[in-house]
C-alpha cells in the first residue's frame, strides 16, 4: 500500500491490487509468529465463549436451522454451512471479551471479525494454513486501516462510534484472498461490505448502559457479511467499487466526521498493523485493563481484600465510565466494580471471573461498593490524542495504611507486549477443561506450526472434539 490512488481508480480497487499481491514473503518472521499467536489465542476465546448460556441459545438457533455441513463449530459435534458457522464463531469470539484489541485511531476487537470466519471458510473450501494465514494477515491489515481512516474525531466519537462497522472489512477481504479474486473482485467485495456492515451502536446499545445487550458488537453479523461479500464477488456478483471515495463515502456512512484517505495506502513496509494488535490478559472490557494492572500489581505485594476499606480508581473518561453494578456476566465485562473487585479476590480471568455464581458471590458485592471510580482530565487528553490507557488506583485500608500503583500502558499494548508464553498459557486455561490435555496440546502444536500445507480442516475439526483425554 504506498502512496495515493491514481485519480483514474479507487480506493477499493488499490486495495484490491494489495490483496491480490500479497504474500506472507512480505512479511518478516516476526509479524508471522505474532499471526500464529494471534490464531491460537482466538481459537481459545471461541472455546471458552461456547461455554456462556447466551452462546447456547444462538448456536441452538442456528443448529437447529441445519444446512451443508461444511465448517466445525467449537466444542461441539456440529458442523454447518460456512455462512452459519462464519456468523457462530465470531460471536463466541468476543462473547468473553477475551479476545485480541486494536487501540490505534480506531478501537475494536479486529481477530473476532478475521479468524472465527477465516477458518470457516478455509475449512469449507478445503485451504492450507498457508493460505489461511495469508488471508488473516491481509484481513487484519485491510480492516484495521479502514477502522483508522473513518474514525470519528475525540468530539463525534462521542456521540457515534462503532466496530463491527468497519471490522466487516476484514472477513470479505480474507474471504476474497482465499477464494483467489482479482483486484475487481475484490472490490466488489468491499462494496457489498459496505452495504452490509452493522451501524455504529456502541453509544445506543454498547457501553453507555448499564444493562448490555447480548448481541455485544453484533461481530457475528459482520462475519456473516463479510463471508457472504467475499463469496458473492468471487461469483462475479458486482458491489460498489467506489465504496471509499468522495463526500459520500463509507466514512458517511458509517456516521463518521473525518476520513483520512492516506492511511489506507501507506506503506506496508512502514507499517505492519496486524503487529499492533495486542492480546488481552483480563476478560474484561480493555478500558478496565490498566486498572487491573495496578490491582494486579498491589496483590502481588501481599494486598489482603478483607482489610480493603476503600479503592480508589482514577482513569480516562472511557473507562471511569463503566461504573455500574452487573447483572448478567455481560454486564460484569464492562462494570469496574466488578473486575476489580474479583482481580483484589484472585479469581482467574475467564472462566472464574465470569461464572453465574459470581454475581452473587458476598465477597464481591462487598468489595464492589467500595470502589470509587473517577475520569482524570489528564490521562482523557492522552486518551483522545493517542489512545493511550492509564490508570492510578489507591487502595485505603482499615488500618489507615494507603497503597498506590500507576500504569501508563496496559499490559498487552505494544509498549508493554505480552509475552507469548502467557498467551499460550491463557489459550490451555481455555481450552483443556473443554478439549482435554491431549487434544488441545496437539491443537496448539499444529497452530504455532503454521504456515504449511496441512489443510485448515484438520485443525478445524480438532475444535469439535470435547472432554478428550
Amino acid at each position: 500500500m504506498t502512496g495515493q490512488p491514481p485519480p483514474a481508480s479507487t480506493h477499493a480497487l488499490e486495495i484490491g491490487k494489495v490483496v491480490t499481491d500479497f504474500s506472507l514473503k512480505d512479511l518478516p518472521e516476526d509479524a508471522i509468529e505474532h499471526a500464529t499467536h494471534l490464531v491460537l489465542d482466538s481459537v481459545g476465546v471461541m472455546l471458552g465463549g461456547s461455554q456462556l448460556r447466551q452462546a447456547n441459545i444462538v448456536t441452538s438457533f442456528w443448529s437447529e436451522r441445519g444446512g451443508a455441513a461444511e465448517a466445525t463449530v467449537p466444542s461441539t459435534d456440529t458442523r454447518l454451512p460456512v455462512t452459519t458457522a462464519a456468523y457462530l464463531n465470531g460471536y463466541l469470539a468476543n462473547l468473553l471479551d477475551y479476545d485480541d484489541t486494536y487501540s490505534g485511531r480506531a478501537i475494536g476487537h479486529p481477530g473476532a471479525t478475521v479468524i472465527p470466519p477465516t477458518l470457516a471458510v478455509a475449512e469449507a473450501y478445503g485451504a492450507d494454513t498457508r493460505s489461511f494465514l495469508e488471508a488473516v494477515i491481509i484481513g487484519y491489515e485491510v480492516s484495521i486501516r479502514i477502522g483508522d481512516a473513518i474514525m470519528p474525531s475525540p468530539e463525534r466519537s462521542q456521540e457515534v462510534v462503532g466496530t463491527g462497522t468497519w471490522q466487516i472489512f476484514g472477513p470479505a477481504v480474507a474471504t476474497a484472498k482465499l477464494l483467489d479474486c482479482s483486484p475487481e473482485a475484490v472490490a466488489d467485495a468491499l462494496g457489498i461490505a459496505g452495504m452490509n456492515a452493522p451501524v455504529p451502536l456502541v453509544r445506543k446499545v454498547g457501553i453507555n448502559t448499564d444493562r448490555f445487550q447480548w448481541l455485544k458488537n453484533n461481530y457475528g453479523w459482520a462475519c456473516l457479511g463479510g463471508v457472504i461479500a467475499g463469496e458473492l464477488a468471487s461469483r462475479g456478483f458486482r458491489g460498489s467499487r467506489d465504496i471509499f471515495d468522495g463526500p459520500s463515502g463509507f466514512w458517511r456512512m458509517a456516521a463518521s466526521d473525518s476520513f483520512e484517505e492516506s492511511v489506507l495506502h501507506a506503506d506496508l513496509d512502514n507499517w505492519c498493523a496486524i503487529t499492533d494488535v495486542s492480546f488481552k490478559p483480563y476478560s474484561s472490557c480493555r478500558w478496565t485493563h490498566a486498572t487491573l494492572d495496578c490491582v494486579r500489581e498491589l496483590r502481588a505485594e501481599g494486598l489482603d481484600p478483607d482489610a480493603v476499606e476503600r479503592v480508589e480508581v482514577s482513569t480516562f473518561h472511557e473507562g471511569a465510565n463503566l461504573d455500574s453494578i452487573p447483572d448478567t456476566v455481560l454486564d460484569a465485562q464492562f462494570s469496574m466494580p466488578f473486575v476489580v473487585a474479583v482481580a483484589l479476590l484472585g479469581y482467574d480471568p475467564g472462566f472464574e471471573w465470569l461464572a453465574e455464581e459470581r454475581l452473587s458471590d458476598p465477597d464481591v458485592w462487598a468489595l464492589m461498593k467500595r470502589v470509587d471510580i473517577k475520569p482524570d482530565e489528564t490521562m482523557s487528553s492522552w486518551y483522545e490524542s493517542t489512545g493511550q490507557m492509564a490508570a492510578d488506583v489507591t487502595v485505603r485500608l482499615r488500618d489507615g495504611t494507603e497503597c498506590t500503583a500507576s500504569v501508563d500502558h496496559p499490559r498487552g499494548e505494544p509498549e508493554r507486549p505480552l509475552p507469548y508464553a502467557e498467551v499460550r498459557n491463557k489459550y490451555r486455561q481455555l481450552a483443556e477443561p473443554l478439549l482435554g490435555a491431549n487434544a488441545s496440546q496437539e491443537l496448539e502444536s499444529r497452530i504455532r506450526a503454521m504456515p504449511g500445507s496441512e489443510p485448515v480442516g484438520e485443525i478445524a475439526s480438532l475444535l469439535g472434539a470435547t472432554n478428550g483425554s
